[in-house]
């Protein structure tokens, strides 16, 4: 997108069901999806990938982990009728290096498109390490189109 038009979104996750809603000059709608089994699968799959920085979320009763070899296990959420599931990828010491997900991007689409959360740079914040530089991207046509790249500043955990 133009580096001058100033875009803003939302995706949602709660009850089971999803919402996503993006605009442009946080006024004019471009997309605005919910109350649909795809967007409902596709932010749980964006949830999943996100305890990262909750860590304590990965001991939920709705997650079940399924390990795949040494340095891998696949995450299954199954909430208020809501499935999905990716896989969490570690290097040999245990930290996290990036979360691959078949996710619909779309609600138009027929089939899952690859979805990967990547770990650039990670941190000690308020005693948890978690990755604080992440590239977000999606496999389009057999070519990444690294659509995010967020940095997390600050968290605060048991905030009352």
């Amino acid at each position: 997108m133009n580096p001058l038009i100033n875009v803003t979104g939302r995706d949602k996750f709660g009850n089971g069901k999803g919402e996503m809603a993006i605009k442009v000059f946080s006024l004019i709608p471009v997309v605005n999806a919910g109350n649909n089994e795809k967007v409902n699968q596709a932010t749980l799959q964006r949830y999943l990938a996100e305890i990262v920085w909750f860590p304590s979320a990965a001991l939920s009763p709705y997650i079940s982990w399924k390990p795949l070899n040494d340095n891998s296990a696949q995450a299954t959420m199954d909430y208020n009728g809501t499935t999905g599931s990716g896989v969490f990828h570690f290097d040999l010491n245990g930290n996290f290096q990036k979360f691959v997900a078949m996710r619909y991007k779309d609600i138009k689409d027929t089939i899952p498109k690859e979805w990967t959360v990547s770990m650039i740079k990670s941190e000690i914040q308020n005693g948890i390490k978690i990755p604080v530089e992440c590239e977000v991207s999606w496999l389009l046509e057999n070519q990444d189109w690294r659509w995010l790249k967020l940095r997390v500043k600050n968290i605060q955990y048991n905030i009352k």
